[in-house]
């Protein structure tokens, strides 16, 4: 059962202390008293036998080392909690959703609250289709895909039956394997998919408009492999911010390299089921999407 000193309280309490930076601000956060979320912290601490918190100077606060290892498991822990006591407040769903995303969408996220709901709902099957944005607005007109997230460079009618949310509107930027400046004599190494996609569309478009030479160094049938191929240095590609990884480096105009839109993260439907509807909720309420748009 696990040791049971340990409360979501308590947990509640760090974190809380751990994103406002002190006592006072998570006490106001969470309508406690400065004095009982202090006490909530000291005792974390007693029971995991370690110190969380560095308290500075006034009301300010740090992570340790200790604190930042359980502040993103703690955050988890919590986020869980949550979306269950969401899930069980909906009536149960039953049915049949067929989820369609984009190769490059952040799967991650999208695993806990499929994993949670089916979960939850034992008469409830989800089925995640992962395809190119273009081909997934197609198979969602025809019936094919109830629920779609694709990626768009640019705002775009859609038909009056679909219903669409903003999930997120970030920045496009080129990515490469190492810091290197190009000029308009440069032929320049792009890595792109098979398929047309919103990201190398902008890539394309981008050099086109600036009148910069290209070639296509590396082309993959996958995301994946773009993204491999790019942190290999067989040349550049365009990303979405969420896209990056660790052993990509940003590209700017600075580097010689034109400005790029931005990327519209859609959340689409055309199905007027509640529960289909119920399930589009609970993808608009993930922490990867909140504050976003």
């Amino acid at each position: 059962m696990g040791d049971r000193r340990v409360t979501l309280e308590h947990l509640r309490s760090f974190v809380a202390v751990a994103e406002t930076g002190g006592f006072l601000e998570a006490g106001r956060l969470l309508h406690r008293t400065q004095s009982a979320v202090t006490q909530s912290v000291k005792r974390l601490e007693e029971y995991l036998r370690c110190r969380l918190l560095e308290r500075g100077q006034g009301q300010n606060t740090a992570l340790t080392g200790d604190g930042a290892r359980l502040l993103p498991e703690a955050k988890d822990i919590l986020l869980r909690l949550d979306q269950a006591v969401r899930l069980m407040q909906q009536p149960e769903l039953k049915g049949h959703i067929t989820l369609g995303i984009q190769p490059g969408e952040n799967t991650e996220a999208l695993q806990p609250v499929i994993a949670s709901c089916m979960a939850l709902n034992k008469g409830l099957r989800v089925q995640v289709l992962s395809e190119i944005s273009s081909r997934l607005i197609e198979m969602l007109e025809h019936g094919l895909l109830d629920v779609v997230i694709v990626c768009r460079n640019k705002e775009e009618a859609v038909p009056e039956d679909t219903c669409r949310h903003l999930l997120r509107l970030e920045s496009m930027v080129w990515a490469g394997s190492r810091v290197e400046t190009f000029s308009a004599a440069d032929e320049i190494p792009l890595v792109v998919s098979v398929e047309t996609c919103s990201n190398r569309e902008a890539a394309e478009n981008a050099l086109k408009t600036a009148g910069m030479r290209y070639y296509l160094s590396f082309v993959s049938p996958s995301w994946g492999g773009v993204c491999s191929a790019v942190a290999a240095g067989f040349g550049i590609t365009v990303l979405g911010q969420s896209e990056l990884g660790d052993r990509h480096v940003v590209l700017t105009e600075e580097h010689g390299l034109p400005s790029l839109p931005s990327m519209r993260t859609e959340l689409r439907t055309k199905s007027q089921s509640p529960v289909i509807r119920q399930f589009c909720e609970l993808i608009k309420g993930l922490p990867a999407f909140q504050g976003q748009a």
